[in-house]
């Protein structure tokens, strides 16, 4: 005999009414915004006399905040046009699990009035036909789970700003590290033929402006390996426009804003570049993160940023599991120094931390890179990948793209050094989870 399978059918929760008017209330919000900027530039025309350094700052304080109006009311266009997608997909699929429950109601009634002789001979049919509702209501609620997914994501990028960053330079310019740009098309299609092949790297660093060594350096870690480059590439999809076309990312950190997507339409303007020209999916995936780290580019303390944060616990966004983190002093050493070989040799990702340049005697070292003795100069608390290691030495990849020489030219990226000049830079090793594994 079959329990209320009535049960396997609860009311989903959704208010179409309440998103219709929240739809009303952002066009109107759009409308209300862009009214604003016609009034910014009559403001600007009354001040045709005005002439001066001060009249120059006016100028360039107005022209940013009728750009930011612009994307703002863009921004709130976005977020309706979101939202009116997700209120239709919910209305029809809540009208689907409307009919399922009206059928389960029926079914359980007609199966409730057959008499006990006849009821455990029609049990078979009558599980076959729950089995088709349950089929049904779930792909029902799934629809409506994945479009309120994608939904977030997109309200999230549309209402976004990334918080400003001022970096002064000496000759009294400024530079807003937050600022970004749209992915081109070109771009897009480039990136997505990338991923479907884990057989060549996805990224070749050439780290820009932002503080973010902890987060590149531990992406070139997953993709020294095939199964780790498959890995990241599993974290991206598509996204696609109200028409169908492709326009962005999403993309999931699993130890990360609850593993739900975040939508990348743009990178960071200042950010990571392929070494080789343009940008791979690390510019992507940098993006993803500064999205979802309040404090933007600034610096994690006190902040909230990306900008010095520690590659271990960066690791564990990545991964959605535990790093392991093995300090490099004292006892500490041999086993940091064990930890990362046996990283290398089980196909594990790991980087290393140097120490702050007030903690070591020397950060001018001689290394070998491609072959030859070459002095280069180690960048204090910067996180690199370790791309080699056995009883010999560890080899390791600057995020950069390069290294700096003492003499004030450039390196190859990728050196060899001895374990003693190791435990005497660096303070740290951290490995990677390995969730494919």
């Amino acid at each position: 005999m079959l329990s209320d399978f009535r049960t396997k059918f609860p009311r989903v929760p959704g208010d179409v009414a309440a998103l219709e008017g929240c739809y009303d209330e952002l066009t109107q919000r759009a409308k209300d915004i862009g009214m604003r900027r016609p009034a910014l530039t009559s403001a600007i025309g009354l001040a045709s006399g005005w002439t001066g350094k001060a009249r120059d700052a006016f100028d360039r304080s107005c022209q940013q905040e009728y750009s930011e109006l612009t994307i703002w009311e863009s921004g709130t266009e976005e977020a309706a046009a979101s939202l009116l997608r997700y209120t239709k997909v919910l209305e029809a699929e809540l009208r689907i699990i409307d009919e399922v429950r009206a059928q389960a109601d029926e079914l359980w009634a007609q199966y409730c009035a057959l008499p006990d002789d006849v009821r455990e001979a029609e049990d078979a049919d009558y599980a076959s036909a729950v089995a088709f509702l349950t089929f049904r209501y779930d792909k029902a609620r799934d629809g409506i789970e994945e479009q309120a997914a994608v939904t977030a994501a997109e309200l999230r990028a549309a209402l976004y700003f990334t918080p400003e960053d001022i970096e002064k330079h000496s000759d009294g310019t400024e530079t807003d590290l937050g600022d970004t740009r749209t992915l081109t098309k070109g771009e897009i299609d480039a990136i997505f033929a990338s991923l479907s092949d884990s057989s060549k790297s996805l990224i070749e660093l050439r780290q820009g402006r932002i503080g973010d060594c902890h987060l590149l350096a531990s992406l070139e870690a997953y993709d020294r390996t095939p199964e780790g480059r498959a890995y990241l590439a599993s974290l991206i999809t598509e996204h696609k426009d109200a028409n169908g076309v492709v326009d962005g990312f999403l993309v999931r950190f699993p130890g990360l804003n609850g593993g739900e997507p975040i939508l990348v339409k743009e990178v960071l303007a200042n950010g990571n570049k392929h070494k080789g020209g343009g940008i791979d999916v690390a510019a992507v995936f940098e993006m993803a993160f500064v999205k979802a780290h309040s404090g933007g580019t600034k610096s994690a303390f006190p902040h909230g940023g990306v900008s010095g944060r520690f590659a271990t616990n960066t690791m564990e966004k990545i991964s959605g599991q535990p790093s392991s983190f093995h300090h490099d002093f004292l006892l500490g050493k041999k086993y940091a120094q064990q930890a990362a070989i046996d990283a290398v040799r089980n196909g594990k990702p790991v980087v290393a931390e140097a120490m702050p340049d007030w903690a070591t005697p020397n950060n001018e070292i001689t290394v070998t890179i491609d072959g030859q003795s070459t002095k280069i100069k180690l960048a204090g608390q910067h996180v690199y990948t370790v791309v080699g290691a056995d009883e010999n030495g560890v080899t390791l990849a600057n995020p950069w793209g390069k290294n700096d020489k003492p003499d004030g030219g450039d390196a190859g990226a990728v050196f060899t050094m001895s374990w003693k000049d190791f435990h005497a830079q660096f303070g740290d090793v951290s490995v990677g989870a390995t969730p494919w594994k």
